[in-house]
């Protein structure tokens, strides 16, 4: 390449000529934009003109535009590396204007694509980062496909391969740098967004370790600097309020999207990243950020089902709606207060689930350390049994906000299995629940086995509190009767 166009003034002028050729077919024009691709590319690597000036801007902008109508990901990579290593020192707005540049015209080219797409989700399963076999594309042109279908992998998975590039090109690009942070968490956000909109599961759970690695690698030069990381980490200043709140925000979006997809594995480490993160801020986040973060973690401890960490979440929602001053309206309200006094009577006893495994010992420590590694993630640093005997107190302030129907439920003629199908038929549940709410000193399930009904029901007071509200014995009779034997067996 002539020494002429390494001037980014006359480089970019011969690609305009070479990209505004007239009457040329599609070869032509294809082959024009790489040679032109090609003038601008050498432009930024010569190692003559390394002072930035706004015509590397311009020139940066349209070589990108190149290589998106290409769908060349890896050239864009090669060229926006090069661009950050001549202006991050000298002018990193440029930078962060030719990044989201990228991005959004990438954006808008695949909203563009899926416009001809009549079914997302066929694509769903297929991993943007494999490659198509040559005996692949043999075997697509004789399979029973039909042309939409067709139209999908031909014209969409292309665009969405190429997006996915975008979005870890740039985010590679921002990482570890305190003066561009602001576009990093707008990336990263758009990428969830992403992985949203187009059932992106493979996709979120790479997005998830790249956000991962790149903490990592600021916690661990944080903690132990090294030469090498020092020189990496130069554009790194170190955990302030405002880069741990940026950090934070990232992470509680990505939970909601693992919420949203369905991903829980993914959900609870993005909660030990939650935590981690937390450790470096000697403030609290934002109670509407954190009512939020509490309010997916009870969705995912209900799938889960843990029933104790799913009560533990809603309250902890619950409360930090009150705290905020947020006013909903009057069913919700209730609606919300009877959801968490449900979720707290379907609290099982401590290691109910344990004594079904042959190693019950093993097996409840095990499932102690868990449930108590969680809870310290979530803040609750005492004994999750301290926490079940402070149930009540909370359940009691939550009695005025309860629902006329479901206060009716805990008053002397309710029927107490109304209450199992509100608690989605977790029958068991609800029985373990309400006789660990009382007070009662239920023995082991091995045990109870081994002891009569009769005797059993002896052990049952004449009236028990629930809620403020007294239950006689009599309303409990038909409900102990049909779910004893569920609970044994």
């Amino acid at each position: 390449m002539s020494h002429f166009f390494q001037k980014p003034e006359n480089a970019l002028k011969r690609a305009n000529e070479l990209l505004n050729t007239p009457n040329a077919d599609a070869g032509v024009v294809k082959r024009q934009k790489r040679n032109a691709l090609e003038i601008l590319h050498e432009a930024l690597i010569a190692k003559k003109n390394r002072t930035w000036q706004p015509t590397h801007e311009v020139l940066m902008v349209t070589y990108l535009n190149i290589t998106i109508d290409l769908q060349l990901g890896r050239i864009a990579k090669d060229g926006l590396h090069q661009y950050r290593n001549l202006v991050l020192a000298q002018n990193p707005a440029s930078l962060e204007k030719v990044l989201l540049f990228f991005v959004s015209e990438s954006e808008k080219r695949v909203a563009e694509a899926r416009k001809h797409s009549t079914e997302l989700s066929i694509l769903a399963s297929v991993d943007l980062e494999s490659s198509q076999s040559p005996e692949a594309v043999m075997m697509s042109t004789t399979t029973a496909e039909d042309s939409a279908d067709r139209t999908d992998r031909a014209l969409v998975l292309p665009w969405l391969r190429f997006m996915w590039e975008t979005y870890r090109t740039v985010l590679d690009i921002l990482r570890c740098n305190t003066k561009l942070e602001g576009l990093y968490k707008q990336v990263a956000l758009s990428a969830f967004a992403f992985c949203r909109t187009y059932v992106r599961k493979i996709e979120f759970r790479r997005l998830c370790e790249i956000l991962r690695t790149h903490l990592y690698t600021m916690q661990r030069h944080e903690a132990t600097p090294t030469t090498q990381s020092i020189r990496q980490m130069r554009g790194w200043e170190g955990w302030s309020a405002e880069s741990v709140e940026l950090h934070l925000t990232i992470r509680f979006d990505q939970l909601d999207a693992a919420t949203h997809l369905e991903l829980f594995t993914e959900g609870f480490r993005t909660v030990d990243d939650i935590h981690a993160i937390m450790q470096f801020w000697a403030t609290p986040p934002k109670a509407a950020i954190m009512a939020t973060f509490y309010k997916n973690l009870a969705h995912i401890f209900y799938v889960s089902k843990n029933n104790l960490l799913h009560a533990f979440a809603l309250f902890k929602y619950y409360t930090l709606l009150q705290r905020e001053g947020t006013v909903l309206p009057d069913p919700e309200q209730r609606q919300l207060a009877s959801a968490v006094v449900l979720a707290s009577l379907s609290i099982p006893i401590r290691n109910h689930h344990s004594i079904l495994l042959e190693n019950a010992e093993t097996a409840a420590g095990l499932l102690e350390e868990k449930d108590e590694h969680m809870a310290a993630l979530l803040g609750y640093q005492l004994a999750l049994v301290r926490m079940e005997q402070q149930r009540a107190q909370f359940l009691a302030s939550l009695a005025t906000d309860l629902d006329d129907e479901e206060e009716e439920d805990v008053t002397m003629a309710w029927e107490p299995c109304a209450m199992c199908h509100l608690a989605d038929n977790e029958a068991t549940l609800c029985f373990i629940g309400f006789v660990h709410l009382s007070g009662l000193n239920v023995p082991p399930v091995d045990a109870i086995k081994k002891t009569p009904w009769e005797d059993m029901r002896k052990e049952v007071p004449l009236t028990m509190q629930c809620c403020g509200h007294c239950v006689h014995r009599g309303c409990w009779d038909s409900y102990f009767a049909t779910q004893f034997q569920k609970v044994i067996t």
